[in-house]
């Protein structure tokens, strides 16, 4: 991390919207309640690693403009269960959360687990070597979750 470099966050047509320190958090959240959380580093004027993946500030804009996601600084990040949250999906009564062990001491640092509003402990936890793997198993535990409704409201299989 780089003393006093600030990253900026840039709408569509490059205006700054707002600045956060290097090594801050933002969180995105989406119309379908999808929330992400990343951890930014500075990476020059115009770029920022966002968990570990390189953007340059357009770029993340524009891709945030395509999820009409709302995006603000946070002050720090979300901690679950003693986990660091990087993405969190509701879906009804159930939250399903991806997130990641920074106290880990074994590849598999990578978690999912999911909650219903009136249970206080994770349910089900999966751990995971990658980062495209934890994603993967979020959607498909949100899938899960809709899914039997639809076939409820249907009286049919939907997939």
């Amino acid at each position: 991390m780089s003393e006093n470099s600030e990253i900026r966050f840039v709408d569509i047509s490059g205006q700054t919207i707002f600045t956060i320190p290097d090594g801050g958090y933002i969180s995105a959240t989406r119309p379908n309640g999808e929330q992400l959380f990343g951890h930014c580093v500075y990476s020059g004027e115009n770029h920022v690693e966002i968990n570990g993946k390189l953007y340059s500030i357009k770029e993340f804009a524009e891709l945030q403009h395509y999820y009409n996601a709302t995006v603000k600084p946070m002050e720090k990040p979300e901690i679950v269960d003693g986990y660091r949250v990087f993405q969190k999906y509701v879906v009804g009564r159930l939250t399903v959360f991806a997130g990641i062990d920074t106290q880990a001491q074994t590849d598999k640092r990578y978690i999912t687990w999911q909650k219903t509003k009136n249970r206080t402990s994770n349910k089900n936890p999966r751990y995971f070597c990658e980062n495209y793997e934890v994603v993967r198993d979020l959607f498909r535990r949100a899938e899960d979750e809709y899914q039997p409704k639809a076939k409820q409201r249907n009286g049919r299989d939907c997939r």
